[in-house]
C-alpha cells in the first residue's frame, strides 16, 4: 500500500512540476516510508531477541504494555513511562501504612506547648528546640506513642502482602519516624496475626532485614535513611520501592530515586509537588498487582 501511494505521488510530482507542493509531498512520503521500513526491521529484531525469553518475563512485558492503556483494579499510576525494572527490595513506613493510623496531630500538639500549631513537621521542630525543652518534648512524644500503641491495629492485607514479597526473593525493610518501642509493639502484633492467619513458624522479627527508626538522623523526608538501606542491601535505589501514607515517605523515596507508592486515606489527598507518588493505591493488596504487572520480581528457585 505504501509503495502504491509513493509511486502515485511520484507521478504527480513529475507531471505537476509547476506546483512545488506535490514534489515536497512526494519527498515527505518517501521519508515516512523509509522510517516505517526501519521501524519494522527493528521490531523484527526485537521479536527475535525476545522470543527465547522465559514465559514469565514475556508475560510481564505484555502486562506492562497493557497498563499504559488501562488501569488495573483500583491502582492508579501517575506516569506511563516506567521502564521494566527488576524490583529487589520494598521499604515500608509503619504507622498508617502497615498499621491503621493512630496519629492524632491535635492531641500530640497539646502535649507540646513549645511547638506552634501550624508546624508542618512536628518532629523536626522538636529537634530544633533548645535543651532542656527539647528533651522534655521528645519524652512527651514517646509517651504519646506508648499510649497510642495500646490501640494498635494492623492494616488489612498486611500479612498476605508481606508473605508474597518475602516468598518472591524480595528484601523487606521498615523505615519509620517512630521510636524503637513502637516498632517492637508492631512486630509483636504482627507475629500474633501471622500465627493466627498462617499457622506457620514465620518469625515477624526476621521478615525485615533492615529496621530504621527516628534514631537515624536525618530522618524522612530526607533520603539518607532510604539510601542507607539500599547501601546495606547492595541495591540501586531504582530497584527498590518506598511505600508510605504520608508526603514525607514519598518525598524521601523520590529524592532517593526509588519507586514510590502512596497508600491513600482521607487525610493525604493533597501533597507537595515534590511528593507526587509514582503509584497511588487504595489498599496494601493493590501493591501485589503493581509488583506483578509492572515490574519483574524473581521467585526463589
Amino acid at each position: 500500500m505504501y509503495q502504491v501511494l509513493y509511486v502515485d505521488l511520484h507521478w504527480y510530482a513529475r507531471n505537476e512540476t509547476s506546483n512545488g507542493l506535490w514534489y515536497r509531498l512526494w519527498l515527505t512520503c518517501g521519508r515516512i516510508i523509509s522510517a516505517l521500513k526501519s521501524y519494522f526491521k527493528m521490531a523484527q529484531f526485537a521479536y527475535r531477541m525476545l522470543k527465547p525469553a522465559s514465559g514469565r518475563i514475556m508475560r510481564t512485558v505484555i502486562r506492562n504494555q497493557l497498563q499504559s492503556f488501562v488501569n488495573v483494579g483500583t491502582t492508579t499510576a501517575s506516569h506511563g513511562d516506567e521502564e521494566l525494572v527488576n524490583i529487589k527490595g520494598v521499604v515500608f513506613d509503619m504507622d498508617g501504612t502497615l498499621t491503621l493510623s493512630i496519629y492524632d496531630r491535635e492531641e500530640l500538639l497539646k502535649r507540646l506547648p513549645s511547638i506552634p500549631s501550624d508546624t508542618n513537621d512536628i518532629l523536626n521542630a522538636v529537634w530544633r528546640l533548645e535543651e532542656p525543652e527539647k528533651a522534655r518534648s521528645l519524652k512527651a512524644i514517646e509517651q504519646y506513642e506508648h499510649d497510642m500503641s495500646e490501640n494498635l491495629e494492623l492494616q488489612p492485607g498486611v500479612v498476605k502482602l508481606l508473605q508474597f514479597i518475602s516468598s518472591n526473593n524480595v528484601k523487606l525493610a521498615l523505615l519509620t519516624r517512630n521510636a524503637s518501642q513502637g516498632v517492637q509493639s508492631f512486630l509483636s502484633l504482627l507475629q500474633t496475626e501471622i500465627d493466627k492467619e498462617t499457622g506457620t513458624s514465620m518469625d515477624a522479627s526476621k521478615l525485615f532485614s533492615e529496621i530504621i527508626t527516628r534514631d537515624f538522623v536525618p530522618t524522612k523526608p530526607d533520603p539518607a535513611p532510604l539510601l542507607h538501606i539500599c547501601s546495606q542491601w547492595g541495591l540501586a535505589p531504582k530497584s527498590t520501592v518506598m511505600v508510605g501514607d504520608d508526603w514525607k515517605d514519598i518525598m524521601c523515596g523520590n529524592k532517593a530515586g526509588s519507586v514510590t507508592v502512596l497508600l491513600k486515606n482521607s487525610k493525604n489527598s493533597e501533597h507537595p509537588a515534590k511528593a507526587k507518588p509514582n503509584f497511588a493505591v487504595d489498599s496494601l493488596l493493590d501493591i501485589m498487582s503493581i509488583l506483578q504487572n509492572t515490574f519483574i520480581i524473581e521467585p526463589e528457585e
